[in-house]
Protein backbone atom coordinates (compact mmCIF):
# COMPACT_ATOMS: atom_id res chain seq x y z
CA UNK A 1 0.00 0.00 0.00
CA UNK A 2 1.37 3.15 -0.36
CA UNK A 3 0.21 6.92 -0.21
CA UNK A 4 0.33 10.03 -1.94
CA UNK A 5 1.31 13.37 -0.82
CA UNK A 6 -0.59 16.61 -2.23
CA UNK A 7 0.21 19.73 -1.56
CA UNK A 8 -2.06 22.52 -3.04
CA UNK A 9 -2.25 26.14 -2.79
CA UNK A 10 -5.41 27.71 -0.95
CA UNK A 11 -6.45 31.16 -2.42
CA UNK A 12 -4.96 33.73 0.28
CA UNK A 13 -1.57 32.32 -0.98
CA UNK A 14 -1.25 29.73 1.85
CA UNK A 15 -0.31 25.66 1.42
CA UNK A 16 -2.01 22.95 2.87
CA UNK A 17 -1.31 19.14 2.43
CA UNK A 18 -2.94 16.06 2.61
CA UNK A 19 -1.80 12.29 2.56
CA UNK A 20 -4.20 10.17 0.49
CA UNK A 21 -4.08 6.37 -0.44
CA UNK A 22 -3.14 5.59 -3.98
CA UNK A 23 -5.71 3.34 -4.10
CA UNK A 24 -8.24 6.14 -3.54
CA UNK A 25 -6.11 9.23 -5.57
CA UNK A 26 -7.79 9.65 -8.84
CA UNK A 27 -6.01 11.57 -11.39
CA UNK A 28 -8.36 13.27 -12.78
CA UNK A 29 -9.20 15.60 -10.24
CA UNK A 30 -5.18 16.92 -10.79
CA UNK A 31 -5.94 19.79 -13.26
CA UNK A 32 -2.69 21.06 -13.30
CA UNK A 33 -1.70 18.05 -15.32
CA UNK A 34 -2.30 19.64 -18.41
CA UNK A 35 1.04 21.10 -18.50
CA UNK A 36 0.25 24.44 -19.88
CA UNK A 37 1.68 26.59 -16.62
CA UNK A 38 5.10 25.07 -15.36
CA UNK A 39 3.64 26.63 -11.86
CA UNK A 40 1.02 25.52 -11.31
CA UNK A 41 2.27 21.75 -10.43
CA UNK A 42 3.51 18.92 -10.79
CA UNK A 43 3.56 15.05 -10.04
CA UNK A 44 6.68 14.11 -8.25
CA UNK A 45 7.59 10.45 -8.12
CA UNK A 46 9.73 9.60 -4.89
CA UNK A 47 11.00 6.58 -3.12
CA UNK A 48 9.11 3.75 -1.48
CA UNK A 49 11.94 3.52 1.24
CA UNK A 50 14.06 5.66 3.13
CA UNK A 51 17.20 6.57 1.83
CA UNK A 52 20.69 5.68 4.19
CA UNK A 53 22.25 9.17 3.35
CA UNK A 54 25.26 7.59 5.22
CA UNK A 55 25.34 4.40 3.54
CA UNK A 56 25.03 6.30 0.30
CA UNK A 57 27.69 8.54 1.02
CA UNK A 58 30.03 5.78 2.24
CA UNK A 59 29.64 4.19 -1.27
CA UNK A 60 29.80 7.34 -3.28
CA UNK A 61 33.20 7.46 -1.02
CA UNK A 62 34.35 3.99 -1.98
CA UNK A 63 33.53 4.68 -5.60
CA UNK A 64 35.97 7.84 -5.71
CA UNK A 65 38.70 6.45 -4.18
CA UNK A 66 38.53 3.00 -6.37
CA UNK A 67 39.26 5.44 -9.41
CA UNK A 68 42.51 6.83 -10.05
CA UNK A 69 43.49 10.02 -9.16
CA UNK A 70 43.65 12.44 -12.65
CA UNK A 71 47.38 13.10 -13.74
CA UNK A 72 48.31 16.91 -12.46
CA UNK A 73 46.35 16.40 -8.90
CA UNK A 74 48.76 14.98 -7.23
CA UNK A 75 49.09 18.02 -4.99
CA UNK A 76 45.71 17.88 -3.12
CA UNK A 77 46.73 15.11 -1.56
CA UNK A 78 46.93 15.30 1.86
CA UNK A 79 48.37 12.33 3.99
CA UNK A 80 45.24 10.58 5.29
CA UNK A 81 44.37 11.10 1.59
CA UNK A 82 47.17 9.06 0.82
CA UNK A 83 46.29 6.33 2.76
CA UNK A 84 42.37 5.94 1.92
CA UNK A 85 44.02 5.95 -1.90
CA UNK A 86 46.71 3.48 -0.65
CA UNK A 87 43.77 1.22 1.00
CA UNK A 88 41.70 1.03 -1.62
CA UNK A 89 43.84 0.37 -4.21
Amino acid sequence: MGFVLLIEETPDGQATHSWQRVEDFDLSHARHLSGGDKLSGSIVFTATRQRDCHAEFNDCQNDCLGRPLAPGYEHVLTPTLRRCLHEHA
